[in-house]
């Protein structure tokens, strides 16, 4: 098993277990629950404008580095 493989298993178990844990968070219907809530709340975004930078400018990076290699063709 190479590198490569070794941490594509890394992140297809971190992955799953965000899967089970935002699946859980969103059946409850609690609001404070989904990981949405808490990097909302830890950001303070909506309350402060550098928290609503802040969360805005982090979307915008990780849309640009999932699809980096898309856009680069």
């Amino acid at each position: 098993m190479d590198t490569e493989d070794k941490w594509r298993l890394v992140w297809a178990g971190w992955v799953a277990a965000f899967i089970v844990a935002e699946t859980i968070a969103l059946r409850t219907k609690h609001p404070h629950a989904p990981l949405s809530h808490h990097t909302r709340k830890a950001l303070r975004a909506g309350e402060t404008r550098a928290g609503s930078i802040v969360l805005a400018g982090a979307s915008a990076w990780f849309i640009h580095h999932i699809y980096r290699k898309v856009a680069d063709g």
